[in-house]
């Protein structure tokens, strides 16, 4: 396979691309905690340009089975935890750390 063979084989699977970079933000609807970093989470992750998804656990089965006592849960592209519960500014940012705004 060439290099340009698996070019062509992503072309088409921009969702998917998008999927690899998107950072997902675990909320339930009325709670409080969420409402107070969604704001947070939104300007922070906004402040790099990166891709965010808000998510209702209450949509999923398995979200629900694994954060729904967690939210607010923000997930890396990679689904490692860096925020959870009552999310601060201040350790936000130092989580954040390693998330690098696009050039």
């Amino acid at each position: 396979m060439t290099l340009f063979h698996a070019c062509d084989s992503i072309i088409g699977h921009s969702e998917w691309l998008v999927e690899i970079f998107l950072f997902r933000f675990l909320i339930k609807p009325g709670c409080h905690l969420c409402d107070h970093a969604r704001p947070l989470v939104t300007r922070e992750v906004g402040r790099r340009d990166l891709p965010l998804l808000e998510v209702d656990v209450g949509t999923d089965a398995d979200l629900l089975e694994d954060y729904g006592d967690r939210v607010p849960v923000l997930l890396a592209p990679d689904g490692v935890v860096i925020a959870e519960g009552r999310i601060d500014e201040r350790s936000l940012r130092r989580s954040m750390r390693g998330w690098r705004p696009k050039a």
